[in-house]
This record gives C-alpha cells, sequence and structure tokens, in this order.
C-alpha cells in the first residue's frame, strides 16, 4: 500500500508538509526526516543530486512516518524505476504536458502486462512481488505550463496517477506573468485554483512548492493538500544571514 503520509491525505485532514533536500549529503536528508516533516523530495532535477546520488540518500532516512519523494529530472523510465527500485515512496517527473505523457510516466512505476517498469528491488526490505511494489508507489507528474494546465481535467483522469504537483516558477514563465511573488497575478491565481479543483474532482492529490507565509495560505485556501514549504539551501542561508545580523548589533560601532 502507499505511504501511509499520501493513505491520510487521501481520506482528508490537514495538508501535508515537507521540504526539498538539494545537498548531497546522507546526514541532510536524515536530520531533516527526522524533525517531523510528513514528507522530504529529494531533487534530482534543480541541483547537483543524479539519480544514483537519490539512490543512496534514501537510505538515510529512517523515520517511517516521512515519506521519501524523489524528484527526478526527466520522464526517463530507467531513471524512474531506479530509485523506485531503491525504495522510494513516491516520484514527481517534471513537464508533463499532456494525458499520454502521464500515461508513459505511469506505465514506468508500473510492472508488465500495464507498464514497463522491470522487476529487480535494490533495497534488500522491499518484496519481490511486482504487485506489492506498485501499489506502494504514489506518482505525481508536474503540471508547469499553460499547455498542461489546459489538459488538466485529461491528465488527472490518466489510471494509476496519484497525484499533481504544480511548478508554480515555469509556470509563470510561460504564462508571462512575475516571478516568485508572494501575491500572485489573478491569472497565476486561477490557474492554481483549476488545478486543485481538477484533482480533487478526480480524487487524486493536488502538490505544490508553497514556501512560508502568505503564498502557502494560498495555496491551502486553494485546496492543495501537500505543500513543499522550504529547500535546504534556504534554510542553511537565512539561519546564517540571522545570525550574523544578530551578533552584528552586538558589536561596537565604528563611528
Amino acid at each position: 500500500m502507499v505511504h501511509q503520509a499520501f493513505d491520510r491525505r487521501k481520506v482528508g485532514g490537514a495538508p501535508l508538509l515537507g521540504t526539498m533536500i538539494t545537498y548531497d549529503a546522507p546526514d541532510n536528508v536524515e536530520l531533516q526526516s527526522q524533525l517531523g516533516p510528513d514528507f522530504v523530495i529529494i531533487d534530482c532535477q534543480h541541483s547537483l543530486i543524479t539519480e544514483g546520488a537519490a539512490r543512496r540518500l534514501i537510505y538515510a532516512s529512517h523515520t517511517p512516518s516521512t515519506a521519501i519523494i524523489v524528484r527526478v529530472s526527466s520522464g526517463d523510465p530507467y531513471k524512474i524505476g531506479s530509485v523506485l527500485d531503491a525504495g522510494a515512496d513516491a516520484v514527481i517527473v517534471p513537464m508533463v504536458n499532456t494525458a499520454y505523457e502521464a500515461r508513459a510516466v505511469v506505465a514506468a512505476c508500473n510492472y508488465g502486462p500495464a507498464g514497463i517498469r522491470s522487476l529487480g528491488p535494490t533495497r534488500r526490505s522491499l518484496t519481490a512481488d511486482p504487485r506489492a511494489l506498485e501499489e506502494r508507489v504514489c506518482c505525481f507528474v508536474m503540471v508547469e505550463t499553460e499547455e498542461a494546465v489546459s489538459n488538466i481535467e485529461e491528465i488527472c483522469a490518466v489510471p494509476g496517477l496519484g497525484g499533481i504537483f504544480l511548478g508554480s516558477g515555469d509556470l509563470a514563465v510561460t504564462m508571462g506573468e512575475p516571478l516568485f511573488s508572494s501575491i500572485p497575478s489573478a491569472a497565476l491565481r486561477a490557474a492554481s485554483r483549476k488545478v486543485a479543483a481538477e484533482c480533487r474532482a478526480a480524487g487524486i492529490i493536488a502538490g505544490a512548492y508553497a514556501g512560508p507565509g502568505t503564498r502557502a495560505k494560498d495555496f491551502i485556501d486553494d485546496g492543495f493538500d501537500l505543500l513543499a514549504i522550504g529547500i535546504d539551501w534556504l534554510y542553511v542561508r537565512s539561519g546564517i544571514c540571522a545570525s550574523l545580523e544578530e551578533i552584528r548589533k552586538l558589536l561596537p560601532s565604528s563611528t
């Protein structure tokens, strides 16, 4: 069965909250997974982490309550299968624009006859039963273009799809809207609401990178079920900057 976090969200309750991993460091994954998030996302798309490194990082989490999600760098079936074989609880596949592409992602998460995944779990705690291995995976595709939003109803209807992860940054680029604004444009907010509504109608999870503060509240109000609220390097930067500012205030004035 799917990880308890995803199963719990499908029956209602508060949105799932988690963080994103961009450092290839096992102790980073271990620490973050022990701090109480519902999930962590190991990011192979916008970081120096490869799928091979992600397979090692998956082993660093020993907290059953925290789901391990891997955002792969592309829809390559080998990359998808390799992180699932290592024990990832879910995958996020970027830049999916059509139902046809979403079906290909689902096929990469499943074995024959319906799918194309090759049987060979590398994590020894996993069963060798292909049906049980399929059932434990939650498959997300990223919707991050105007084309994808226009096809969202058909994408959400793809059998076996576990959820949508909204890529607000690339969506803003394709729509010609301002990037990373704490107050999104009306058009971007409408697209966000449309994605959440179609996910809800299809009975699948609506996820997004929200960050802290007002943008996160917007996603909650719009009905999103899964929110990434921060990235490791941003936490490091904000912590260093805050400490420097605090200590510099204690220094004698040079004037």
